[in-house]
């Protein structure tokens, strides 16, 4: 595949390109929030008890390298499963972090909800929804160009 061709593809498959982005950035801000957060003290105890953290923090890292690899080379299925790493380090995060969610809601000790669990939330599930559309995105152009051809 030539150069011309290549950016001639990636100006059809736009929107598909720009979601990629959106998700791999989402994705690289939610592992630096994650690792950035680990140093509270009830964080600290919850990894020395479980070890969730292991599981984000590497779902989020196949998240990001298959978004990548599926906007360098256009692939649905890597798009498809960079979609499941990040809903999967989705699970794995409210998992990490359900003693936490239960001492908010049965209101034990006055925790309150932080700003870092908040923007994980949003980042993780960013992510995730932008990573689906994207890979549906890149299969609707593909089968446009197959229905042109």
């Amino acid at each position: 595949m030539e150069f011309s061709s290549f950016f001639d593809f990636k100006q059809k498959n736009k929107a598909s390109l720009i979601l990629g982005v959106a998700a791999l950035i989402a994705g690289i801000a939610a592992l630096i929030i994650f690792q950035a957060s680990k140093s509270a003290e009830f964080t600290k105890q919850m990894i020395e008890t479980y070890r969730q953290d292991i599981y984000v923090t590497a779902a989020l890292i196949a998240g990001i390298v298959l978004c990548g690899a599926g906007l360098v080379f256009d692939l649905k299925i890597v798009k498809y499963f960079g979609f499941i790493a990040y809903l999967f380090a989705f699970l794995n995060y409210i998992v990490f972090e359900v003693d936490y969610l239960g001492s908010i809601f049965s209101s034990i000790d006055p925790t309150e909800i932080t700003a870092d669990f908040v923007a994980m939330l949003v980042l993780l599930a960013a992510a995730t929804v932008l990573a689906l559309i994207s890979g549906i995105t890149a299969a609707e152009t593909a089968a446009a160009a197959k229905k042109e051809a």
